[in-house]
């Protein structure tokens, strides 16, 4: 699964994304761990430099906004 927002005013470096970390996994930005209100964008997920590790627990609190 890939996370995807268009925005037709602004370029995929322009489109960020907030790290809220998740209880289910951890992201990684170019395999570094991410902290707590790290900042990603598009371009770093259609890079594919962002990638999301499941824990292997679910509790359903997993939530990807821009």
């Amino acid at each position: 699964m890939t996370l995807r927002f268009d925005d037709v005013d602004n370029n995929p470096d322009e489109l960020r994304y907030l790290n809220q970390q998740s209880r289910d996994g951890i992201l990684k930005l170019n395999v570094t761990q991410m902290s707590f209100n790290d900042l990603f964008t598009q371009d770093d997920i259609d890079s594919g430099n962002v990638l999301y590790v499941h824990s292997g627990v679910h509790d359903g609190r997993t939530v990807f906004r821009n």
